[in-house]
This record gives C-alpha cells, sequence and structure tokens, in this order.
C-alpha cells in the first residue's frame, strides 16, 4: 500500500507484519508489549477520546514526555483525526514551555509525569489556551491517559473515524517541532504528512534493512531524526524498545541483544570511552592485544581490505579483540543509525573495523531530518555519504548546503518572513551548514556560518572540526576551541573523567575528586601532550597554544548544551570568560 499520511504505517504493518510485540516500554522495572492490534486499537482510542472532548481538524495537541508506547499511541491517534502533534523534550526550559504552548494555541497537553505536572501548574496563569492536561502515568485527583483512552471507547460508535482519516491529506500539516538549537528564540518547524512519509520514498530503500530485528530507541522522539528512525521501525516491522532515564544504555543493549539501533553522538563517543576504560582494566597480555586492536581500528581503511596482509590483519584482530567489543552491543548489531551533530572520524572507522556499522545521516528538522547518508558500499569516513536520491543538495557559492525535495519543510510557524529567509524563490533551503560534494558525490560538513569565525590573522576556522580532531584523545570528552580575532586558538577542555581516573591510577596519582584533579601539575602536563599530538602536522593557524582543564561536564539541564548535545558556545563562554580572557592577554 502507499503511505501518504503518517498513521498509513499502521496499516501496512498490520498486513505485512501482524507483530506479537510492536512497541514495548518499562514500567517498574518490567516490560510491558504491544501487539500490532492493540496499538491500533490504543491510537484509535486516543482518536475518540480526543474527538470526544471537542478536538477538531488543525487542533494542537502537546506533549512533554520521554519515548515510549504512550508517546505512539498519542502520535497517531491526533494525527488520524487532522489534529497537529506539537511535542517537547522533557527537560524544555519553562520559558519555552510557554513559548511554545502559547503560540500554538494548543489546548490539551500530555504530561510524563508529576514532576511535570507540578511545573505546569505553576505556569498555569501564563498559558493562555491550555485547559486540559492528561498524565500518562495516574496520579490520584487528576486525568489520565487511560482515562482518554476510557472515554474513547465509550465513544467509538459516535464517530467514523475512517472517514475523519479519508479527510486528512498527505500535505496536511501533522506536526510542529520546534528546534531548541544554540540560541534562546525556539522556531517551530511545521511538517507536513508528506515531508514526514518521505522516509518511506527516499530513506528505507537507501539503507537496505534486513527483515526480523529488533530495535532500540533510547532517546526523545521529539527530535526529527529519532522520530523519522521510529516511523522507519515500524514501517519494516522492527519490535521496538524503548529506553529510559533510568536504565544506562549498556544495561539495556545487554537486555535485548537488538541488531538496530538509533544513536547520537554523544551516545557513541560514551560507549566508545567504556571500550577504552574497559581496556585499561585487562591484564598486561591482554591489554597488549586491546591497544594493538585499537590502534588498527581508529586507523581502519576498508580500502586496504584488498591486501591479504591486511585483511589477515583486520581478521586477527576480530578473533582476539573485536568480537568482545561487539558483544558489548549485545553480539547481534547489524546497524547503528547516528544523526544530530558530526561524528569523529576516528570513531566511525573503529566502530566499522570491529563489524559495528556505523551509519552517520546528515540533515535538520527542517529537512524532515536526513537527506544525506553513508550506507553499505557507499562509505566514505569524513563524510556524511552521499545525497540521498530523490532529493536534490548543491553548494551555494558561499559554501552553504542547500537542499530542496519532498522533505523540505512547509515553513516556520507564524514566522512567513523568516520562511522566506531560509527557503529561497527555486525552493531551495538554506541550511546554515559549510559544506562541499566531492568528485563522488560525498558530501562533508566543513563547519557552521554561525560558528565559523576569522581569527586575528585573517584566517577562517571551523571550531567543530578542530573539537571533532582533538575528541580522538581518549582523555579528552568535552571541548571548546576559542580564538574568534585572537592571535591563536585556545580550549576548554572536559576530561573523560572514568579513563583519567584509570590514567591517574596507573601513574600512582591519587583521583580525590573532579575539582582537585584538574588541577594537578601532572594531569595538566599529560592534556599537554595530548594537545601537542594534536598540533603535529597542522597549520600554524589551527594549534591550540593554550587551554584549561574543567571539573564539571556540560549537560542540557544545565544549559550549555542543547538536546541534541550541540555546544551552546555563547553560554559556556559567559560561564568562563575569565578563564578566556586569560587566554589571550
Amino acid at each position: 500500500m502507499k503511505i501518504t499520511r503518517v498513521f498509513d504505517v499502521l496499516q501496512h504493518q498490520l498486513k505485512n507484519y501482524d507483530l506479537d510485540i510492536a512497541l514495548a516500554g518499562k514500567k517498574r522495572g518490567t516490560w510491558v508489549t504491544y501487539s500490532t492490534k492493540q496499538f491500533i486499537e490504543m491510537a484509535n482510542n486516543v482518536s475518540f477520546g480526543l474527538l470526544a472532548t471537542g478536538v477538531t481538524k488543525g487542533d494542537k495537541i502537546a506533549v512533554i514526555a520521554n519515548s515510549g508506547p504512550e508517546w505512539n499511541f498519542i502520535d497517531m491517534g491526533t494525527q488520524q483525526i487532522g489534529a497537529v502533534h506539537v511535542p517537547m523534550f522533557p527537560n524544555v526550559t519553562d520559558e519555552h514551555i510557554c513559548h511554545i504552548l502559547n503560540e500554538t494555541e494548543a489546548g490539551i497537553l500530555f504530561l510524563a509525569n508529576r514532576f511535570l505536572l507540578l511545573r505546569i501548574k505553576q505556569l498555569m496563569p501564563r498559558l493562555k489556551f491550555l485547559k486540559q492536561i492528561y498524565t500518562l502515568g495516574k496520579i490520584k485527583g487528576e486525568e489520565s491517559f487511560s482515562d482518554l483512552v476510557e472515554l474513547g471507547k465509550k465513544n467509538e460508535n459516535h464517530f467514523n473515524l475512517e472517514k475523519i482519516k479519508d479527510g486528512v491529506k498527505t500535505e496536511a500539516l501533522a506536526t510542529i517541532l520546534y528546534t531548541s538549537g544554540t540560541t534562546a528564540a525556539p522556531k517551530g518547524v511545521m511538517l507536513s504528512h508528506s515531508n514526514l512519509t518521505s522516509i518511506f520514498d527516499y530513506f528505507i530503500p537507501t539503507l537496505q534493512l534486513g527483515s526480523g530485528y529488533k530495535a532500540i530507541i533510547h532517546l526523545s522522539l521529539s527530535h526529527i531524526g529519532i522520530r523519522k528512525c521510529n516511523y522507519t521501525f515500524l514501517y519494516c516491522g522492527f519490535p521496538i524498545y524503548y529506553g529510559n532515564t533510568i536504565d544506562p544504555i549498556y544495561t539495556l543493549i545487554q537486555d535485548i541483544k537488538p541488531q538496530i539501533m538509533a544513536f547520537v553522538p554523544f551516545l557513541l563517543e560514551k560507549m566508545y570511552d567504556y571500550f577504552v576504560s574497559e581496556g585499561e582494566q585487562l591484564s598486561a597480555k591482554e591489554k597488549g592485544q586491546f591497544k594493538w586492536a585499537h590502534k588498527l581500528a581508529v586507523e581502519y581503511d576498508p580500502e586496504k581490505l584488498k591486501n591479504k596482509d591486511y585483511k589477515e590483519e583486520i581478521e586477527l584482530a576480530d578473533k582476539l579483540v573485536f568480537h568482545k567489543w561487539r558483544k558489548m552491543f549485545g553480539g547481534n548489531i547489524k546497524r547503528i543509525i547516528v544523526g544530530g551533530a558530526s561524528v569523529p572520524e576516528h570513531l566511525l572507522r573503529f566502530f566499522w573495523a570491529a563489524g559495528i556499522p556505523i551509519h552517520e545521516v546528515y540533515g535538520l528538522t527542517e529537512t524532515s531530518s536526513l537527506f544525506a547518508i553513508n550506507h553499505h558500499g557507499e562509505v566514505k569516513f569524513g563524510t556524511v555519504g552521499k545525497p540521498i536520491k530523490g532529493i536534490e543538495v548543491k553548494i551555494a557559492g558561499d559554501g552553504e548546503i542547500l537542499c530542496r525535495g519532498k522533505n523540505v519543510m512547509k515553513g516556520y510557524f507564524n514566522k512567513p518572513e523568516l520562511t522566506k529567509e531560509v527557503i529561497d524563490s527555486e525552493g531551495f533551503f538554506h541550511s546554515g551548514d559549510i559544506g562541499e560534494i566531492d568528485d563522488e558525490g560525498f558530501l562533508t560538513i566543513t563547519g557552521r556560518k554561525s560558528e565559523v569565525f576569522k581569527t586575528a590573522a585573517g584566517d577562517f576556522i571551523s571550531p567543530e572540526a578542530v573539537e571533532n580532531k582533538l575528541k580522538e584523545s581518549a582523555l579528552i570528552s568535552q571541548v571548546m576551541v576559542i580564538g574568534a580575532n585572537k592571535s591563536f586558538l585556545s580550549a576548554l577542555i572536559v576530561p573523560e573523567f572514568n579513563t583519567l581516573k584509570t590514567w591517574c591510577e596507573n601513574n600512582n596519582i591519587e583521583f580525590i575528586d573532579s575539582e582537585s584533579i584538574v588541577k594537578n601539575e601532572l594531569v595538566i602536563k599529560q592534556f599537554k601532550k595530548e594537545i601537542d599530538i594534536y598540533n603535529k602536522n597542522r597549520w600554524d593557524t589551527e594549534r591550540i597554544l593554550k587551554f584549561h582543564l574543567l571539573a564539571k561536564e556540560w549537560t542540557v539541564n544545565d544549559g550549555q548544551l542543547s538536546q541534541m548535545m550541540k555546544l551552546k558556545r555563547k553560554i559556556i563562554f559567559s560561564q568562563n570568560e575569565d578563564v578566556i580572557n586569560g587566554f589571550h592577554f
């Protein structure tokens, strides 16, 4: 069947797979599962319940919740009746909550927990249009998701749902996604059913997925990239297991042993750091094998597999070490789809060498997520792959990446002038990213227009490119490069403290706490060596001459990172202004 509206994927799954487990989420430590038929029934009950409350086509339904089956029921139930789904990340700020709910005039809000309910109740005087709140779990004295479902069951005979669904056209607005970005003012990206279903035309055929996979999603479905992966897994008939903030990703992987997962680079870096720290705990003999295999992995070149000796060396490393790394991913992994930010090249080489294919995708919320991807047979490290067939991608005269196709958004909600600034008269979306397409058609992201800075010598620097190279050090977790209008580059560095702790133990250095260890002269000296390794063979303009170690990692909750773990540079700069000023006196 042709899928022209998002909710068509439910009938597609029923017809082709009819799963006993379509969705699974944990409640009180136990997996609660839903079959395809139960999924459809729950989505329909949400539709009937919303209709019974007076919701009509075009009304906005807001959700603040983590990923899980209930999120899907609300998503499909909302869209089936032509209403518009407005999801938000659970750690969204109060200011953003008020802005989004008031701008969209959302009358109904679904909330994940009691903590969010208390926040919303305090904000009620500022919320002009909110009339009804449903909590996903039962809270005494409050109306819950279950109450809405029961209301739907009582009213299923009062509405002709199939006729209502037939009235939802492919160009109808399906969702408004607010981009957290790295600025203070979120913009509502309007995506139609046509935008969202473009994935079924372009992405799935490109990725060439297998059958019978189990999938894990451990990230928020409020992010378009994760949401598109979710729709992909539904389309392909993969049972989807949703992680939560309680269970670590490693524990979840060992429990489910998935074949496919959706990640952001931050999680990939954490898994890599975990491998490295585990290697430091090995016996002398095993540690030697580990270090040899690790070096081989981070320098992995698939083109060299044509050489018999190199191929045999990779096969030996797999027999001795790599297969153990795959076991840490459950032993069954076939694909990891990664997006949201650029993946450092050494990580891509490392995981591909170990037989853990990383499919880096590139796209923005405004382009319904991805429009370029590295996939089997079309992988080139250091690039984000080739543009997907059916989507036009070109490079503007100033290096900006432009995109045109079925995937490009309808526009920014209530911001027509801003929409005109990013979608030109020919229909090309201006991404704000700087890149280049090589002779083979591979797209490389070289920076962000708004982040590229000029040094005092007049050289243009893309800080992200420098930061990714610095993070190849196992001791460096996070880094921000500074140098705009300065005579040299400097850096704020957050160590990978687990690896640093092991290094300290091996060098007889007492690790009391992070505050004291970043001031330790021997530790600073070691980080100087790491910087020197980076500086070797770099142009003078790209070398880091000064740095400062920070004792606390940057987080979303503390405001230094966006929802997809991108640096909020202005905030980090202001929080460390005295240190930075000390670099450039």
